[in-house]
């Protein structure tokens, strides 16, 4: 890998822009920038293309174009658990390879709640680094980082991955812990619709009663304890990790 004020860096979901102003050669995107430095930009929706420019903005300034194989390093830093279905995160992992040059560095990190350190948490853990490896990525270093002062458990699990010259494989996909809180609610609203549709049959109008009164606050509940949840992860945490990651593994 180049030297450290050569590198070519893409710092995806970059909000707050940790890696501007280090001394690389960095590209920040974000869908919501918060620093004047990062560029607005979706990354799936981005074009990966050959070209003699790291990127190409279009006449409001938006990132429209990634040059492929053009960076040393790619940054997503409590990215993937935005994503609603392994299906997208694998896309960006995919997005994520083909802006990275030959043996190029993917830097990920992701919450704890992907899976509790320890022992508890290590099959779940496991699963997840067999997707990463699916996507034509070899684990190179792993770690805990991310402690907070006075706090004993990490707050994030963080990889250094290189890029393999490896056939890349369709399964396994990405998955987190709500993942499975999702397809169990998901079986659960199916058990409720077949109930109501049983009642339905027996008793008529309160068929209405049970669907409004447990089926529909179920489905409602799930995504917004998601979203409060994937809130407060990113509100207190995004900086201070991306700090603990780049000194971890830029040294």
């Amino acid at each position: 890998m180049p030297p450290w004020t050569e590198l070519c860096l893409l710092d995806v979901g970059s909000s707050y822009g940790a890696f501007c102003g280090r001394g690389l050669h960095v590209v920040a995107l974000d869908l919501a920038p918060a620093h004047p430095e990062v560029l607005a930009g979706d990354f799936l929706q981005i074009e990966v293309k050959d070209a003699k420019e790291l990127r190409t903005l279009d006449a409001s300034g938006r990132l429209i174009s990634l040059k492929a194989a053009g960076f040393d390093a790619v940054v997503m830093s409590l990215v993937l658990s935005f994503l609603p279905t392994p299906q997208l995160r694998r896309a960006m992992l995919d997005q994520a390879r083909r802006c990275l040059c030959p043996g190029g560095a993917l830097l990920l990190v992701e919450k704890t709640s992907l899976a509790p350190t320890g022992p508890s948490g290590a099959t779940q853990r496991r699963r997840f680094e067999e997707a990463l490896s699916a996507a034509g990525f070899e684990i190179r270093r792993y770690a805990a980082v991310g402690h907070l002062e006075g706090e004993r458990h990490p707050h994030a699990h963080a990889w250094h991955l290189q890029r393999a010259d490896v056939p890349l494989q369709p399964e396994p996909l990405p998955r987190f812990k709500e993942d499975e809180m999702s397809e169990r609610a998901a079986e659960q609203e199916q058990d409720l619709q077949n109930d109501v549709q049983l009642c339905s049959l027996e008793t008529g109008e309160v068929s209405f009663s049970l669907h409004h009164f447990l089926l529909i606050p179920l489905a409602s509940d799930v995504p917004k304890l998601a979203t409060s949840t994937l809130g407060r992860a990113v509100s207190c945490k995004r900086a201070r990790i991306s700090q603990a990651v780049l000194k971890r593994f830029a040294n």
